[in-house]
């Protein structure tokens, strides 16, 4: 995203000139956090609640309110395969929709709740079993159960 915001810009990857103004005229000044799944970006805007979904190879606005929140509260998103979890500042809550289709759909509104003002999100997905693990702010949740291991020489002695 533009320093300045209201855009999202396009640079050359191998040396990190500065392109073009890949998507500008419809974007706030206040995007917060981008996604991309398949042909499909989301932009997260804070100020209006909205993520807006793009095509990530013209910039084309495929649906300028993809999912509406209702008010300043989106924050950082992630995707884990269709799933896409978005931080709420205000509201201090991480939300789970699934974006496969032309529509969003709430899997959970209240995915994470008492937060204070979650800033940014990562979310991991440890193999065997594979257990989504969500790292907000200070946040460090694993969800699903995880298999014991085996102690290594350092937790043995």
């Amino acid at each position: 995203m533009s320093e300045a915001g209201g855009y999202i810009d396009e640079y050359n990857f191998g040396t990190g000139v500065f392109k073009s103004h890949f998507i500008g005229a419809t974007l706030p000044n206040s995007a917060q956090g981008i996604a991309v799944l398949g042909n499909n970006l989301f932009v997260a805007d804070y100020a209006s609640g909205k993520v807006s979904e793009f095509d990530a190879t013209t910039g084309a606005t495929l649906s300028a309110n993809y999912i509406t929140t209702g008010g300043p509260v989106v924050g950082a998103m992630q995707l884990v395969g269709n799933d896409l979890f978005i931080t709420d500042s205000k509201n201090g809550r991480v939300s789970e929709y699934d974006v496969s289709g032309a529509t969003a759909t709430v899997v959970n509104l209240n995915f994470i709740t008492g937060l204070t003002s979650p800033q940014g999100l990562a979310i991991v997905v440890i193999p065997e079993p594979s257990t989504p693990v969500i790292f907000g702010g200070a946040l460090l949740l694993a969800l699903g159960k995880v298999r014991s291991r085996r102690p290594s020489a350092r937790q043995a002695a």
